[in-house]
């Protein structure tokens, strides 16, 4: 699968246009060629999934710096608005984490926040 990049829609500020050409997509394409290994025939066996984590966090923490102002409790909070704001959070599963231990309730994620489900919705193995 080919590159694409970042479609922007018409009337977008000139410098928010130059930063995702100049910044954002030679991330994002970087790690579209990460997202294709590994490729053992060239004996690139890595996955480099905590690399391309690295660099999508990044590139959010970039973009919360530019789509936001100084406000918010400094970059941490920019960053969190951000990911709060635009995350699909209805789009993820309610589903138990692989490491609880059993009769732990579940992680609801909604909204940005994380909160436990009621003992009742649980199921142990």
């Amino acid at each position: 699968m080919g590159w694409n990049p970042t479609h922007l829609p018409v009337g977008v500020p000139k410098h928010f246009d130059l930063f995702v050409r100049t910044q954002v997509d030679t991330h994002l394409h970087d790690v579209h060629c990460m997202l294709r290994l590994p490729i053992h025939a060239l004996e690139l066996h890595s996955n480099q999934n905590f690399s391309a984590t690295q660099v999508l966090l990044s590139v959010v923490a970039g973009l919360s710096t530019v789509l936001y102002s100084g406000g918010l409790k400094g970059a941490e909070g920019r960053f969190k608005n951000l990911v709060i704001s635009f995350f699909p959070w209805d789009e993820e599963p309610v589903v138990a984490g692989p490491l609880e231990p059993p009769g732990v309730p579940p992680v609801q994620r909604r909204g940005g926040h994380l909160r436990l489900l009621p003992p009742t919705s649980c199921t142990t193995n």
